[in-house]
């Protein structure tokens, strides 16, 4: 386990709804990388581990764990437990792997997790870098999502990566989600009318606006060019065929069901107000 290289904010991080959405499992990721001719300390793990350690003090909740507030509503627990960190060595080739198409292979590059009941019981990051027997070397990246998504996870790679090269982090992470948290109590400020409950029936139906007054014209179209006298060959094949030939589409079909269903005349049940579709 490599833990945050200084002492961190001992606290819990709320997550939005947008953030528990998704299940709970760390996304797979692996990084492929040709050793240079004129490499020198080619990932070496102890510059990686001192890198990773400075790397978790501004991004302290990837070395947290999960847990539950009172309600039992999903959080981060910023304890610094750490995030587990394993070095591996293979006999097999970069090229094996061809067009690194998704293949149970490649899982093996990537830590385990164990999910239990247990949500505290497995870290949030699990890295593994495996060398390859043609020098190349793979970093397999397991990040749960609950603590990053794709974009922020790529910004925690990289300032990784800066630090260890001896450079700065760019942009410093935000870790306040509290943005995302709704009003208690709520107090909306926009009308969603498709959330305000209907008109009631037995009350005075709402003033609408009166439409403007057009002037009307009266004009005549010939639905035929056939004399009154000749067959229409429409009718004649309307007339040639029943009607059960007639095929409907599921969308009129589904709209008729709907309109049938709304004029319906509907029964209250009682000390039920009435309201309008």
């Amino acid at each position: 386990m490599v833990r945050p290289a200084q002492p961190t904010p001992n606290q819990r991080v709320w997550n939005s709804n947008l953030d528990l959405v998704v299940p709970r499992f760390h996304t797979p990721s692996v990084y492929f990388y040709r050793r240079p001719d004129t490499a020198t300390n080619f990932f070496d793990a102890e510059v990686l581990k001192e890198a990773l350690g400075r790397a978790l003090v501004p991004f302290y909740p990837m070395a947290g764990r999960l847990a539950r507030d009172e309600d039992g509503r999903i959080e981060i627990d910023c304890n610094g437990a750490g995030v587990l960190f394993v070095v591996a060595e293979t006999s097999s080739s970069i090229d094996d792997f061809g067009d690194f198409a998704p293949t149970m292979e490649l899982k093996q590059l990537i830590p385990a997790v164990v999910y239990t009941d247990d949500v505290s019981g497995y870290p949030l990051l699990v890295l593994q870098v495996t060398h390859f027997k043609c020098g190349g070397t793979s970093l397999g990246v397991g990040m749960q999502h609950h603590v990053a998504d794709g974009a922020s996870g790529l910004h925690f790679i990289n300032s990784w990566s800066d630090i260890a090269r001896g450079l700065d982090i760019a942009v410093p992470p935000f870790i306040d989600r509290s943005l995302l948290r709704a009003r208690d109590p709520p107090s909306p400020t926009f009308p969603h009318i498709e959330y305000q409950p209907s008109p009631p029936m037995n009350g005075q139906p709402p003033r609408q606006r009166p439409l403007p007054r057009s002037n009307p014209h009266t004009r005549r179209y010939r639905a035929s060019n056939h004399s009154s006298g000749s067959p229409n060959p429409a009718s004649t094949l309307l007339k040639s065929k029943p009607l059960k030939s007639y095929l409907t589409g599921s969308y009129a079909l589904a709209a008729g069901h709907v309109w049938r269903c709304a004029k319906r005349p509907p029964v209250p049940p009682r000390r039920a107000s009435l309201t309008k579709l």
